[in-house]
């Protein structure tokens, strides 16, 4: 089987398998074009980004780019580092990420094929206990995976690109926030400052959202 054929047939088992694995709530979010929550009883709503609002946003990600390529300590050395740099040094101190990449991948192709047998499971209407014991299976995969990631992330995290990263879905957030203010919606930060001054939590939640609806664009 060709993988095109493999990876379009695995794109439709997940979504034949959504209610089983109890993916709903996620799936039905990364569907929407916007998402509403309540935080301290103010209702939020975040929106997919414009591409007037990318295009902006790219334009800061240049600009922040630069600002960190340049940025120097009091003795004149580099603060951040690339993450090539950084995937050399850990690997000097015994840390390979390269490996973690491809324990990722290895995972990832472990949960693609149960996901084909779960997919032929149900097509052959086969026994509960037979599709339970894949569904169990499927989820200790899928917590792997966000394991690794979290890890990577953790490493990596003082890295220019992810900075660059954070910085953007922040940037886009504040740009696509809105909050209900006497049954209208109005912009919820009129500048990037005042929303990352905002309590952490409410910052991080907005962040989220916005990094849900730009999923699919960013993969």
């Amino acid at each position: 089987m060709e993988e095109k054929t493999v990876k379009k047939e695995i794109e439709q088992i997940k979504e034949n398998v959504k209610e089983i694995m109890n993916y709903d709530k996620v799936e039905e979010m990364l569907s929407s074009n916007e998402l509403n929550f309540d935080f301290k009883d103010v209702k939020y709503k975040v929106k997919k980004p414009s591409f007037e609002q990318k295009l902006l946003a790219n334009q800061k990600k240049v600009s922040k780019y630069v600002e960190l390529l340049e940025t120097k300590d009091d003795k004149g050395n580099f603060i951040y580092k690339s993450e090539k740099e950084m995937r050399k040094i850990y690997k000097d101190r015994g840390i390979d990420i390269d490996d973690l990449d491809k324990q990722y991948s290895s995972v990832e192709t472990a949960r693609n094929n149960l996901l084909l047998k779960l997919g032929k499971a149900i097509k052959d209407e086969a026994p509960d206990k037979e599709m339970q014991v894949y569904r169990d299976e499927i989820k200790l995969l899928f917590n792997r995976l966000q394991e690794i990631s979290m890890e990577k992330a953790v490493l990596l995290d003082t890295t220019i690109e992810s900075q660059v990263n954070i910085f953007i879905f922040t940037y886009l957030a504040f740009l696509s926030a809105e909050k209900l203010v006497e049954d209208k919606w109005i912009k919820a930060w009129e500048t990037y400052e005042s929303f990352v001054s905002e309590e952490e939590g409410l910052v991080n939640t907005v962040v989220w959202h916005i990094s849900l609806l730009s999923k699919d664009e960013n993969n």
